[in-house]
Protein backbone atom coordinates (compact mmCIF):
# COMPACT_ATOMS: atom_id res chain seq x y z
CA UNK A 1 0.00 0.00 0.00
CA UNK A 2 1.41 3.43 -0.92
CA UNK A 3 2.43 5.85 1.63
CA UNK A 4 0.43 9.14 1.08
CA UNK A 5 0.85 12.68 3.44
CA UNK A 6 -1.61 11.85 6.29
CA UNK A 7 -2.51 15.70 6.33
CA UNK A 8 -3.13 16.86 2.50
CA UNK A 9 -5.78 13.51 2.13
CA UNK A 10 -7.56 14.43 4.79
CA UNK A 11 -7.54 18.53 3.58
CA UNK A 12 -8.23 17.08 0.06
CA UNK A 13 -11.78 14.97 1.23
CA UNK A 14 -12.83 17.98 3.43
CA UNK A 15 -12.62 20.56 -0.07
CA UNK A 16 -14.03 17.93 -1.85
CA UNK A 17 -16.77 18.19 0.21
CA UNK A 18 -16.50 13.90 0.62
CA UNK A 19 -17.91 11.25 3.18
CA UNK A 20 -15.51 8.52 4.18
CA UNK A 21 -14.22 7.12 7.08
CA UNK A 22 -10.21 7.47 7.41
CA UNK A 23 -7.70 5.18 9.19
CA UNK A 24 -4.15 6.53 9.17
CA UNK A 25 -1.50 4.22 10.48
CA UNK A 26 1.63 5.95 12.37
CA UNK A 27 4.92 4.59 12.59
CA UNK A 28 4.24 3.42 15.71
CA UNK A 29 2.00 0.96 14.34
CA UNK A 30 -1.28 3.11 16.05
CA UNK A 31 -4.28 4.40 14.17
CA UNK A 32 -6.62 7.70 14.11
CA UNK A 33 -9.83 6.92 12.79
CA UNK A 34 -11.58 9.99 11.32
CA UNK A 35 -15.05 10.73 9.28
CA UNK A 36 -15.57 13.47 6.84
CA UNK A 37 -18.88 13.84 6.06
CA UNK A 38 -19.67 17.27 3.50
CA UNK A 39 -16.82 19.38 4.29
CA UNK A 40 -16.74 18.45 7.88
CA UNK A 41 -14.95 16.50 10.45
CA UNK A 42 -17.47 14.48 12.31
CA UNK A 43 -14.83 13.48 14.47
CA UNK A 44 -11.42 12.52 15.15
CA UNK A 45 -10.44 9.60 17.32
CA UNK A 46 -6.78 7.64 18.01
CA UNK A 47 -5.66 5.23 20.74
CA UNK A 48 -4.22 8.53 22.70
CA UNK A 49 -7.03 10.74 22.68
CA UNK A 50 -9.58 12.47 20.06
CA UNK A 51 -10.36 16.14 18.74
CA UNK A 52 -7.72 18.58 17.82
CA UNK A 53 -4.72 16.58 19.54
CA UNK A 54 -5.24 13.82 17.08
CA UNK A 55 -5.21 16.75 14.10
CA UNK A 56 -1.93 17.43 15.76
CA UNK A 57 -0.33 13.85 16.15
CA UNK A 58 -1.70 13.48 12.29
CA UNK A 59 0.81 16.20 11.41
CA UNK A 60 3.80 14.99 13.33
CA UNK A 61 3.27 11.64 12.03
CA UNK A 62 3.55 13.26 8.36
CA UNK A 63 2.66 9.96 6.25
CA UNK A 64 1.85 6.32 6.13
CA UNK A 65 -0.57 4.05 4.98
CA UNK A 66 -4.36 4.66 4.74
CA UNK A 67 -7.57 2.82 4.89
CA UNK A 68 -10.42 4.11 3.60
CA UNK A 69 -14.02 3.12 4.45
CA UNK A 70 -17.31 4.14 3.33
CA UNK A 71 -19.48 6.69 6.20
CA UNK A 72 -21.70 4.49 8.15
CA UNK A 73 -25.22 5.79 9.95
CA UNK A 74 -23.01 4.96 13.12
CA UNK A 75 -20.34 7.34 12.24
CA UNK A 76 -22.82 10.12 11.30
CA UNK A 77 -24.23 9.45 15.12
CA UNK A 78 -20.73 9.75 16.54
CA UNK A 79 -20.23 13.32 16.13
CA UNK A 80 -17.90 15.07 18.38
CA UNK A 81 -16.13 18.82 19.04
CA UNK A 82 -16.57 21.00 16.43
CA UNK A 83 -12.94 21.34 14.39
CA UNK A 84 -12.74 23.95 11.45
CA UNK A 85 -12.18 22.50 8.63
CA UNK A 86 -10.70 25.74 6.78
CA UNK A 87 -7.19 25.29 8.44
CA UNK A 88 -6.89 21.76 7.23
CA UNK A 89 -8.00 22.92 3.52
CA UNK A 90 -5.59 26.06 3.63
CA UNK A 91 -2.76 23.65 3.61
CA UNK A 92 -3.50 22.37 -0.05
CA UNK A 93 -2.69 25.99 -0.87
CA UNK A 94 0.82 26.29 0.85
CA UNK A 95 1.32 23.14 -1.15
CA UNK A 96 0.08 24.95 -4.31
CA UNK A 97 2.42 28.20 -3.35
CA UNK A 98 5.75 25.76 -2.33
CA UNK A 99 5.31 24.10 -5.78
CA UNK A 100 4.62 27.42 -8.25
CA UNK A 101 7.72 28.50 -5.80
CA UNK A 102 9.66 25.29 -6.69
CA UNK A 103 8.83 25.25 -10.66
CA UNK A 104 10.40 28.84 -10.84
CA UNK A 105 13.81 27.67 -8.10
CA UNK A 106 14.03 25.33 -11.10
CA UNK A 107 13.66 27.49 -14.21
CA UNK A 108 16.48 29.98 -12.59
CA UNK A 109 18.54 26.79 -11.29
CA UNK A 110 18.73 25.39 -15.08
CA UNK A 111 19.39 28.64 -15.74
CA UNK A 112 22.80 29.08 -13.44
CA UNK A 113 23.91 25.61 -14.59
CA UNK A 114 23.50 26.68 -17.84
CA UNK A 115 25.65 29.52 -17.27
CA UNK A 116 28.20 28.16 -15.42
CA UNK A 117 29.27 25.62 -18.50
CA UNK A 118 32.36 26.51 -19.88
CA UNK A 119 31.16 26.72 -24.06
CA UNK A 120 35.03 26.33 -24.89
CA UNK A 121 35.59 23.00 -23.92
CA UNK A 122 32.47 21.11 -25.44
CA UNK A 123 33.75 17.03 -26.29
CA UNK A 124 32.51 14.22 -27.15
CA UNK A 125 33.36 11.04 -25.37
CA UNK A 126 31.61 7.41 -24.46
CA UNK A 127 29.24 8.20 -21.78
CA UNK A 128 31.70 5.52 -18.81
CA UNK A 129 34.31 6.41 -20.08
CA UNK A 130 33.48 10.23 -19.22
CA UNK A 131 32.28 8.77 -15.98
CA UNK A 132 35.82 7.02 -15.23
CA UNK A 133 37.89 9.61 -16.15
CA UNK A 134 36.57 11.87 -13.23
CA UNK A 135 38.61 12.24 -10.18
CA UNK A 136 37.10 15.28 -8.60
CA UNK A 137 33.31 16.59 -7.59
CA UNK A 138 32.16 17.72 -10.84
CA UNK A 139 29.16 18.64 -13.02
CA UNK A 140 28.70 18.11 -16.61
CA UNK A 141 26.35 19.72 -19.17
CA UNK A 142 25.20 16.96 -21.51
CA UNK A 143 23.90 18.09 -24.41
CA UNK A 144 20.43 17.83 -24.66
CA UNK A 145 20.12 15.65 -22.36
CA UNK A 146 20.78 17.86 -18.84
CA UNK A 147 23.22 17.77 -16.23
CA UNK A 148 25.27 15.11 -14.42
CA UNK A 149 26.75 15.49 -10.89
CA UNK A 150 29.78 13.15 -9.87
CA UNK A 151 32.18 12.19 -7.19
CA UNK A 152 35.09 10.90 -8.72
CA UNK A 153 33.67 8.15 -10.67
CA UNK A 154 30.13 8.00 -8.78
CA UNK A 155 26.83 9.22 -10.39
CA UNK A 156 25.29 11.12 -7.40
CA UNK A 157 22.87 12.94 -9.41
CA UNK A 158 21.36 14.22 -12.84
CA UNK A 159 18.89 17.01 -13.73
CA UNK A 160 17.10 16.79 -16.87
CA UNK A 161 16.24 19.62 -19.19
CA UNK A 162 12.92 19.72 -18.13
CA UNK A 163 13.84 20.08 -14.37
CA UNK A 164 13.37 16.42 -13.07
CA UNK A 165 15.80 15.92 -10.82
CA UNK A 166 17.16 11.91 -10.87
CA UNK A 167 19.09 9.76 -8.54
CA UNK A 168 20.93 8.48 -11.21
CA UNK A 169 21.53 8.35 -15.35
CA UNK A 170 23.12 6.12 -17.90
CA UNK A 171 22.90 5.63 -21.63
CA UNK A 172 25.24 3.49 -24.13
CA UNK A 173 25.30 6.47 -26.46
CA UNK A 174 28.78 8.72 -26.78
CA UNK A 175 27.55 12.16 -25.03
CA UNK A 176 29.01 15.38 -26.52
CA UNK A 177 29.60 17.53 -23.01
CA UNK A 178 31.26 19.95 -21.37
CA UNK A 179 32.46 20.97 -17.61
CA UNK A 180 30.67 23.49 -15.10
CA UNK A 181 33.25 26.18 -13.82
CA UNK A 182 32.39 24.86 -10.13
CA UNK A 183 35.16 24.76 -7.02
CA UNK A 184 34.46 21.68 -4.30
CA UNK A 185 31.88 24.27 -2.13
CA UNK A 186 29.88 24.83 -4.71
CA UNK A 187 29.28 21.52 -5.55
CA UNK A 188 28.30 20.23 -2.43
CA UNK A 189 25.56 22.87 -2.18
CA UNK A 190 24.33 22.83 -5.45
CA UNK A 191 23.05 19.58 -5.17
CA UNK A 192 20.73 19.62 -1.92
CA UNK A 193 18.08 19.83 -3.86
CA UNK A 194 18.65 15.85 -4.54
CA UNK A 195 19.14 15.37 -0.92
CA UNK A 196 16.40 17.39 0.70
CA UNK A 197 13.81 19.72 0.87
CA UNK A 198 14.46 22.85 1.47
CA UNK A 199 14.77 23.86 5.42
CA UNK A 200 13.54 27.28 5.23
CA UNK A 201 10.55 28.14 2.78
CA UNK A 202 8.53 30.78 2.85
CA UNK A 203 7.85 34.70 3.09
CA UNK A 204 10.85 36.55 4.80
CA UNK A 205 11.55 40.02 6.15
CA UNK A 206 14.74 41.47 4.18
CA UNK A 207 16.67 42.36 7.81
CA UNK A 208 16.10 38.54 8.62
CA UNK A 209 17.15 37.28 5.01
CA UNK A 210 20.16 39.41 5.66
CA UNK A 211 20.63 37.56 9.24
CA UNK A 212 19.94 33.86 7.17
CA UNK A 213 22.46 34.95 4.70
CA UNK A 214 25.17 35.63 7.42
CA UNK A 215 24.68 32.68 9.51
CA UNK A 216 23.32 29.97 7.72
CA UNK A 217 25.60 27.84 4.92
CA UNK A 218 23.61 26.53 2.20
CA UNK A 219 21.67 27.00 -1.47
CA UNK A 220 19.24 30.08 -1.31
CA UNK A 221 16.60 31.16 -4.28
CA UNK A 222 15.18 34.61 -3.58
CA UNK A 223 11.68 35.07 -5.47
CA UNK A 224 10.41 39.18 -5.04
CA UNK A 225 8.11 39.78 -7.70
CA UNK A 226 10.23 39.25 -11.35
CA UNK A 227 13.70 39.60 -9.64
CA UNK A 228 15.00 35.78 -9.12
CA UNK A 229 18.65 35.98 -7.04
CA UNK A 230 20.39 32.67 -6.55
CA UNK A 231 22.67 32.47 -3.68
CA UNK A 232 25.48 29.55 -2.82
CA UNK A 233 27.08 30.12 0.47
CA UNK A 234 29.48 28.65 2.42
CA UNK A 235 31.91 29.77 5.25
CA UNK A 236 33.54 33.00 3.76
CA UNK A 237 32.34 31.87 0.28
CA UNK A 238 29.58 33.36 -1.39
CA UNK A 239 28.23 33.68 -4.93
CA UNK A 240 25.05 36.11 -5.52
CA UNK A 241 23.87 35.58 -8.99
CA UNK A 242 20.99 37.29 -10.35
CA UNK A 243 19.05 35.11 -12.74
CA UNK A 244 16.25 36.73 -13.96
CA UNK A 245 16.65 37.85 -17.75
CA UNK A 246 20.40 37.17 -17.73
CA UNK A 247 22.70 35.97 -15.02
CA UNK A 248 25.01 37.98 -13.75
CA UNK A 249 27.30 38.03 -10.44
CA UNK A 250 26.19 40.75 -7.23
CA UNK A 251 28.35 42.43 -4.72
CA UNK A 252 25.42 42.48 -2.53
CA UNK A 253 22.01 41.60 -2.09
CA UNK A 254 19.49 44.26 -2.51
CA UNK A 255 16.11 43.16 -1.23
CA UNK A 256 13.03 45.57 -0.62
CA UNK A 257 9.73 44.06 -0.03
CA UNK A 258 9.80 40.53 1.95
CA UNK A 259 10.28 37.96 -0.64
CA UNK A 260 9.70 34.43 -1.04
CA UNK A 261 12.32 32.13 -0.38
CA UNK A 262 13.87 28.65 -0.60
CA UNK A 263 16.92 27.54 1.81
CA UNK A 264 18.90 24.46 1.58
CA UNK A 265 21.21 23.90 4.62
Amino acid sequence: MEEKIFIIELAKALKDKRDVVFIFIGPDGTSIRCAVESGNILYIEGLYGSGKSEIERLIKWKKGKIIQRPLKEEDRNKKSEFIDPNPIISVLEKIEEKRDLMNEFLKEYLKLLKALVNELEMSSINFLELINSNKSKSIYYIQNKGFLFLRDSEVEGFLNTIGKFLKNFHTNEIVIFSKLIIEDWQYDLLKLPFEKQPEIEGQISPNLLVKFLNDINGLFFICEDDKKIIVIKKGENKRIYKTSSEIAILENLEIKSSPFVLIWQ
